[in-house]
């Protein structure tokens, strides 16, 4: 499950290297975009990819209990972000495929 830090990404854009940007200084209210929801958006993306890639199923789906209870359950910070979850799991249709490896035509 995705999970993200604001406030690392607003502590790290506080460092006197990122005194250029101009998201230096900002609070994550202030950020045009949310980079932390960006970043764990497209980690899944390439996740899915590289599930695919080795011949798993994989999906991603919307969390549909309250995201405070989600983090609590798991023991995190109630300030991290979910943005959904991923399943992985070998497709019902394929029993062909060894473990982990892509079956010789690619499917």
């Amino acid at each position: 499950m995705p999970i993200a830090d604001p406030d690392a990404y607003v502590e790290r854009y506080s460092s006197e290297d990122k005194a250029h940007s101009s998201l230096h200084g900002l609070p994550a209210a202030s950020w045009p975009v949310p980079y932390w929801i960006v970043d764990a958006a497209f980690s899944v993306m390439l996740f899915l990819l590289a599930a695919t890639d080795i011949g798993l199923g994989a999906l991603f789906f919307r969390l549909h209990a309250p995201e405070r209870d989600v983090l609590a359950g798991l023991g995190l910070p109630p300030d991290r972000v979910t943005i959904g979850a991923v399943a992985l799991g070998y497709p019902a249709d394929d029993t062909s495929a060894e473990p982990f490896a892509p079956s010789v035509d690619g499917r």
